[in-house]
């Protein structure tokens, strides 16, 4: 039998990410296979981007040092529940004004101090050869070729060239040796892998990271003529991370020197959600009916009434409220003059030469709602389009590549949050009736109200009060437990259809349906269970 390689991806999303593929982890580390090992300890290959950096870094530092799986996971829910991110981030960065260091540089030193504290990707680059993992890579995104940018740690092989014999750190045209990467902290490739647009400014490698305050380290930096480079979230470019996965088994395909698919299963855990909200933002305030001109009139009227205040206090010696209607008079002035020689006289200069130049009064007639709802809407809109539109559209390309292409048939599965939802957009329904899957695989009500619950948060970097009041954070874990379980029954289910010949790896999997069944069952009781077990000791 040849050695089986199963790869996994964590896709990014936040907290909501962290937490789900914490569950998909502690189910597989509690799945055991026919020789006594556990299904995890089958997987060598992981990629992962922004939220499941966060649980698939801590996994592999843990797992390089000898941690209890278990163990590990639920510190890290502890963590993940407890951490106060925004209030350290703020005080962080009122402490740091002077420094001006930038937002995504103070968020790296806030996951330094919740999760990290310290350690780098040493810790993982020189450990790689002595655990389960042959690949792991956190990625990022190069802001300037567009390209991922990957903190990838390797075996090492014997068919390469041997300055790259445990792959490419960076990009095809970033490289970064083993040495220059290996202080690295691991907080910083977490942040970059996390840098979402629009909330984040790119962080800057080498400048935002620590390892450039070394000076052995900054003069290798030198000497490869490595410039600096942005970096930005990984999801800009693959926010499920199976673009990795076909670079491993090209890898691997080299290092084994033959043409056979390398790779016998790709496990996808995605969290992504299946629909967007309707887009509805707009303020209706009546305070907010006035027009662009009557607000104009109010602050000269101001204006004049606080000149002529003043003159009046002045004329009867009233020194405090002289000084104090002056401060009133110097304020409304500016914003007279503000409004009157940069506002509209730039309005006039740039409608110069177009055919609203004559209509250019027409502009004040516009209610100040309507503004701030042209405003607002324009700014949503771009922020959804960078966030949601054109990562969803990168996750249908990525999906395409596995899904449309014969060469992945029997190769793949998909662990999706949505899957097992109580309403039918695409999930276990259509599943159920499209693929013809056993009854026995239809979610309870326990179950569907529980994946309900828990595929109602949105994308944040923290937990906020209200969703650990009301439950999510079990929720998810819990989801991401039981829906890789009912995926790997519906796996088996369509390798015992399919025509094609399974091999060896397969039939390992196979072996597997009967604790599957009696785990499933469990769930559908009590989708907790295993949470109960394995988190919340």
């Amino acid at each position: 039998m040849c050695k089986p390689n199963i790869a996994i991806t964590l896709s990014g999303g936040g907290y909501r990410a962290a937490a789900y593929h914490l569950g998909t982890l502690s189910y597989l580390n509690h799945l055991t296979m026919s020789d006594g090992r556990k299904f995890l300890d089958y997987i060598n290959i992981m990629s992962t981007i922004s939220g499941g950096t966060i649980t698939g870094l801590w996994y592999m530092m843990h797992l390089c040092k000898g941690t209890d799986v278990n163990e590990s996971l639920r510190e890290l829910y502890n963590l993940l529940l407890s951490s106060d991110i925004p209030s350290m981030g703020i005080d962080r960065y009122i402490k740091n004004q002077d420094m001006d260091r930038p937002l995504i540089r103070v968020l790296a030193d806030v996951y330094d101090d919740i999760f990290f504290h310290g350690e780098c990707f040493s810790t993982i680059l020189n450990n790689i050869d002595r655990v389960h993992f042959d690949y792991f890579s956190s990625i990022g995104t190069d802001f300037y070729r567009a390209l991922p940018f990957r903190f990838q740690a390797v075996k090492k092989s014997s068919n390469e060239n041997p300055n790259e014999h445990r792959g490419i750190i960076g990009n095809y045209f970033y490289r970064i040796t083993k040495e220059m990467a290996s202080p690295i902290r691991l907080s910083e490739i977490v942040a970059t892998s996390s840098c979402f647009p629009g909330i984040f400014e790119p962080i800057v490698f080498p400048d935002d990271f620590k390892l450039y305050k070394d000076a052995h380290i900054k003069k290798l930096l030198l000497d490869a003529k490595l410039k600096s480079v942005n970096l930005m979230d990984g999801g800009i470019v693959d926010n499920q991370g199976i673009e990795y996965v076909e670079v491993a088994e090209q890898q691997i395909e080299t290092e084994e020197n033959n043409t056979r698919t390398a790779i016998d299963l790709i496990i996808i855990s995605d969290v992504a959600h299946l629909k967007m909200k309707s887009f509805d933002i707009s303020l209706k305030h009546v305070w907010l009916n006035a027009t662009m001109r009557s607000v104009v009139n109010i602050i000269h009227t101001l204006t004049l009434i606080s000149i002529v205040s003043t003159i009046i206090f002045y004329v009867f010696h009233s020194s405090f409220w002289t000084g104090f209607m002056l401060a009133i008079s110097i304020v409304f002035l500016s914003l007279s003059c503000m409004i009157e020689f940069v506002l509209i006289a730039n309005i006039k200069k740039k409608l110069k030469g177009t055919h609203f130049a004559e209509d250019r009064n027409k502009f004040l007639r516009i209610k100040v709602r309507n503004l701030v709802n042209l405003s607002i809407r324009r700014i949503s809109s771009l922020f959804r389009l960078a966030n949601g539109v054109f990562l969803k559209r990168i996750r249908q390309l990525s999906y395409h590549k596995i899904y449309d292409n014969p060469k992945w048939e029997n190769r793949r599965l998909s662990s999706l949050l949505y899957l097992l939802n109580g309403k039918n957009d695409g999930g276990w329904q259509t599943k159920m009736k499209k693929e013809k899957l056993p009854e026995v695989l239809g979610p309870s009500i326990l179950i569907q109200n529980n994946n309900d619950k828990a595929y109602s948060m949105n994308t944040t970097l923290w937990f906020t009060d209200k969703v650990i009041k009301n439950g999510i954070p079990e929720s998810l874990v819990a989801s991401g437990q039981y829906t890789i379980c009912w995926s790997l029954l519906r796996y088996i289910h369509q390798l015992e259809k399919s025509a094609t010949e399974i091999n060896e790896t397969h039939k390992l999997i196979v072996a597997c349906e009967t604790q599957l069944l009696e785990d499933w069952e469990r769930f559908q009781s009590d989708p907790m269970w295993l949470f109960k077990e394995k988190i919340q000791k």
